[in-house]
């Protein structure tokens, strides 16, 4: 009996195997994914307005939605309506679409996104084999602008 259900199992298995090869495979595709709609009219049509003002909490950032330059009072209205913000980087390019932001009554929030070891790199070596992010050296410490941060919590 248990070589007759083996057989049986191997027989299954070569069977979906062939199957599935004669598949052709899916690929992704970029493409607009929203068909011919823009991606405001499709959240409108998903995401309803808030029930209750959001009061002093802060918007949801929407990432590559409406892109990254100024928006028209129209679809910051609409974002807004919804407890949403455009995604802006912290760059002075972003300025004008901060601006116009805020000009709807946006709250302006300036998201950076990268990679890399930043800012852990400003630590510098350890010392004696010490990854402690307790201490606080020149090497510790990285100047922004006119604003300082330090390693220290």
């Amino acid at each position: 009996m248990p070589m007759r259900t083996a057989i049986v199992l191997w027989a299954c298995c070569v069977s979906v195997a062939a199957a599935a090869a004669d598949e052709k495979p899916e690929y992704a595709v970029k493409a607009n994914s929203l068909g011919q709609k823009s991606f405001v009219e499709k959240l409108k049509a998903w995401v309803p307005p808030l029930k209750h003002a959001r009061g002093h909490r802060w918007p949801m950032i929407v990432w590559e939605g409406v892109g990254l330059g100024p928006q028209s009072p129209e679809v910051l209205r609409v974002l807004l309506e919804r407890g949403l913000v455009q995604h802006l980087r912290l760059d002075e390019k972003m300025i004008p679409a901060a601006q116009a932001s805020q000009q709807a009554g946006g709250t302006v929030i300036l998201m950076q996104g990268g990679g890399g070891p930043w800012p852990a790199q400003l630590a510098g070596p350890p010392e004696n084999g010490s990854t402690s992010s307790s201490r606080d050296t020149p090497s510790s410490r990285a100047t922004i602008g006119t604003m300082t941060t330090s390693s220290r919590a």
